[in-house]
């Protein structure tokens, strides 16, 4: 059995990719598992980082460029 996904991952959805995930997992030795397990950990970090950073340039954290000093503002 192949780890290889035959399908890319732009073909399927959140769903589909969890599910490739959870086969490679099932049927890995282990080295494979933990490195999806880094990856997945990685990109919940970043996700979560992301919406952080959204929420704080939407709550004016940061000036932009032509606008007045965030820190001067408030």
């Amino acid at each position: 059995m192949s780890l290889v996904p035959t399908t890319s991952s732009s073909q399927v959805g959140v769903a589909g990719r969890r599910e490739l995930l959870e086969d490679a997992l099932r049927s890995d030795d282990g080295s494979t598992a933990e490195a999806v397990r880094l990856w997945e950990h990685t990109a919940d970090a970043a996700i979560q980082w992301t919406q952080g950073l959204i929420e704080r340039l939407e709550g004016g954290a940061y000036a932009m460029a032509g606008e007045e000093d965030a820190l001067s503002a408030t």
